[in-house]
């Protein structure tokens, strides 16, 4: 579920992640496993600035062994 306004993005989900800086291989986070319950809150779409396009993304969840 997500909410998205005046450029922000809130939202659960359960979905999996793929974040860090490689294009074949992420360092965080891979989309192989499942995914797990967690919030996120960042910017709707990149922020244009003089130096380039930006994006933040903050992420609170907890993965568990089962």
């Amino acid at each position: 579920m997500r909410l998205t306004a005046l450029g922000a993005t809130l939202g659960v989900s359960t979905a999996n992640l793929w974040l860090g800086p490689g294009l074949h291989d992420a360092l965080i986070l891979t989309n192989e496993a499942d995914g797990f319950p967690h919030l996120f809150l960042g910017t709707a779409a990149p922020v244009e600035t003089p130096i380039g396009r930006f994006e933040a993304l903050l992420v609170w969840g907890a993965a568990s062994r089962t």
